[in-house]
């Protein structure tokens, strides 16, 4: 039985999940005011460099990194897999 996965189909997944999340989190940004609002674009700013809140660049900066991170995940975690699922491993 074969119980490889493939890294096309992952990496689609993750990605695009990735980038639905950060949508999301986009949207309650816009809605947010004060001191969350602060909080919020400083946590933005932590996991991609480059993100300024609610500028047209920042969020496609945002969008892409999301995307590209999912990919690297995807690529470690299935080569990681079929690695351990090798038959005889």
């Amino acid at each position: 039985m074969d119980h490889k996965l493939s890294i096309t189909r992952v990496g689609w997944t993750l990605s695009l999940f990735a980038v639905i999340v950060h949508i999301v989190a986009i949207i309650r940004m816009a809605t947010l005011t004060g001191q969350s609002r602060a909080f919020m674009e400083q946590l933005a700013g932590l996991g991609h460099p480059g993100f300024a809140m609610l500028s047209a660049g920042g969020v496609v900066i945002l969008l892409v990194e999301a995307f590209v991170y999912g990919w690297v995940i995807a690529a470690v975690f299935v080569s990681i897999y079929n690695a351990f699922m090798k038959p005889g491993a």
